[in-house]
């Protein structure tokens, strides 16, 4: 349902789809998210899933809740250009994409829901029990995990069932017993239902392995692409979607995978690789999104190798962990990633480890160092408001612009929020939190037993850390988009060097606003030669002093130190407790 983004078909739909056929059930997908915003209209619908939740929630909730469109309206005013207007086109557009479907065929209809699809998915369940009452429906996904699960069952009685985790095992479990006529409750994986006591919750059920999954189906989606009359000739980029992994093997505190998922499963670079050619064929686009959480690092340079031998142009995109090495980047690009996402979440070292995510700002620096030489775009989040964060961690934050400002500011400053069953949400004393509820504003929307009983994924908290001022934070990140942005226009990069053989030439154009020591308006030029050369060439990744000194062991100690205060001193080198990075990427790109 709306309002997934419309270049992605749904790989929820794609592997469930593909899994139950290879059971042998007679299963369709229907990835109604492409139609609805054909109709609507490409751009507002974008406008929509750009907003800041809960906007197209809402929309739907107008619908399901009649009563209270005013007050919705009303509040969707502050979020939105002409909510009323948008929300007659947009009723009328799902309403006849459900008229347009032969529903009686079908037993059972299930809806995925991830963000901003609950009350699209609940409109639609609606018109189902109240036209086809025989239709069993259930819904899964990441936001009717566990206990949302439950407080959906509580309070929309056209909701039969839902699945608590994975759902391949559990949906084709779900299958199995109602062609048996068996009770569905007691036989179903992950299953949450209503039974004589309340409502129950079967202990999940994942694969124990991804290595036999079949390949995700997404013929419904690209027929709608390549015939609808309202999508056919429209600039549109559908992506491939390609899983190489589930779950994580990491606890940050503030991720939902870990609620999603339990344990890390890897599928072999072979298995991947030949899934990526044969669908890339049998959808002609060779546009590739990776869905896995972060890339498995172990096998990753013989997964890229392989999908270099097959020759294409893809265009690829992939999650990483800032602590990436330079090697496996390289292989990267060569295979044909040209976006890769970080989660770097802050610039501050003391508030990574407060969200427990084992890097630290070096290795963030360090990454968007890499990409700006191998040319790869990278975007990546900034967390504001997380519970612990001081008004420390946001000055370290400021400081730290000095040293990302020669390379590309794309990051995006998002709010935290809070999820229920994420490492957070289990220490609320250690993070200084109080007071869980759900949005505010949204408690005069429902009714007031919907209030009481439903348990919406997003939670609004008090907290003990008082208000922080960001004022600094946004004028130097504006200030450091400003002057890259100006680099481009003029063509040249912001700190850079040459290597000579002998010598090698810094060149610095970064402002003495963003930090650097020596530079000026016009730029400046700093001479390395022998050893600082060699020296700065060996720190072109994090390198300790212990692998300095282990380096040049016939070098002073003090003298390397000198040299090492002074290059940082002059910001072309970056310290972090005992390691260094150079800063500078070399003008002509690497070797």
């Amino acid at each position: 349902m709306p309002w997934a983004d419309y270049q992605f078909p749904s790989i929820q739909i794609g592997c469930l789809l593909a899994y139950a056929r290879q059971k042998g059930y007679w299963v369709e997908g229907a990835h109604l998210h492409l139609e609805a915003a054909a109709h609507f209209g490409f751009e507002k619908y974008d406008g929509v899933v750009r907003a800041l939740s809960p906007v197209g929630d809402l929309i739907f909730a107008s619908y399901y809740y009649p009563e209270h469109k005013r007050e919705i309206i009303k509040h969707l005013n502050f979020k939105c250009e002409k909510p009323e207007r948008n929300l007659e086109i947009l009723f009328h557009i799902i309403h006849n994409i459900y008229r347009n479907v032969n529903w009686k065929i079908y037993d059972i209809v299930g809806f995925t829901i991830t963000s901003e699809q609950v009350f699209a998915s609940l409109l639609f369940a609606k018109w189902l029990k109240r036209d086809y009452p025989n239709i069993r429906i259930v819904f899964g996904g990441p936001l009717v995990n566990a206990q949302r699960g439950i407080g959906l069952l509580k309070c929309f009685p056209e909701v039969d069932w839902c699945v608590d985790g994975e759902g391949e095992v559990s949906f084709v479990s779900l299958l199995d017993c109602l062609s048996r006529g068996e009770n569905v409750g007691d036989c179903v994986p992950g299953l949450v239902y209503r039974s004589g006591s309340g409502i129950r919750i079967n202990p999940r059920q994942q694969l124990f392995t991804l290595e036999d999954l079949p390949d995700p189906d997404f013929k419904q989606y690209f027929k709608l692409l390549n015939n609808h009359s309202l999508i056919m000739g429209k600039e549109i980029t559908p992506y491939l979607l390609i899983e190489c992994s589930r779950g994580c093997m990491y606890n940050c505190a503030y991720c939902v995978r870990q609620v999603y998922w339990k344990g890390y499963r890897t599928r072999s670079p072979e298995t991947v690789a030949g899934q990526i050619k044969r669908m890339v064929r049998r959808y002609g686009t060779g546009r590739i999104r990776f869905v896995d959480s972060l890339i498995p690092m172990k096998d990753s340079k013989q997964l890229f190798t392989n999908i270099a031998k097959h020759n294409c142009d893809y265009y690829m995109s992939f999650d990483v962990r800032a602590d990436v090495r330079k090697e496996q980047l390289e292989a990267m690009r060569r295979a044909g990633i040209c976006q890769v996402v970080f989660g770097f979440e802050t610039l501050s070292t003391n508030l990574l480890k407060k969200m427990n995510k084992g890097i630290r700002f070096i290795e963030n620096l360090q990454a968007m160092k890499f990409c700006e030489e191998l040319g790869m775009e990278y975007y990546s989040n900034l967390i504001l408001g997380f519970p612990a964060e001081t008004q420390a961690d946001i000055d370290e934050s400021v400081n730290n612009i000095e040293y990302t400002s020669a390379y590309c500011p794309q990051l995006q400053c998002v709010p935290f929020k809070l999820y229920y069953g994420v490492p957070v949400y289990k220490k609320l004393r250690k993070y200084g939190i109080s007071r869980i509820r759900n949005p505010k504003a949204l408690n005069h929307i429902f009714p007031r037993a919907i209030v009481d009983d439903i348990f919406l994924s997003m939670k609004e908290f008090s907290s003990n850390h008082g208000d922080r001022d960001y004022g600094e934070f946004f004028r130097r990140l504006e200030r450091w988009r400003k002057e890259y942005n100006q680099a481009l226009l003029d063509g040249k990069n912001l700190l850079s060097y040459y290597d000579c053989n002998t010598y090698l030439r810094i060149e610095d154009y970064r402002s003495k606003i963003n930090g650097s020591a020596f530079a000026t308006e016009q730029g400046a030029t700093l001479t390395l030669a022998e050893e600082a050369r060699e020296l700065y060439l060996f720190c072109d990744s994090i390198k300790s002093w212990d692998e300095i000194k282990k380096r040049f062991p016939k070098w002073d100690e003090r003298e390397i130190k000198k040299v090492l205060n002074k290059l940082v001193k002059l910001k072309v080198m970056f310290r972090e407790d005992d390691d260094y990075l150079s800063l500078a990427i070399r003008a002509s790109g690497p070797r």
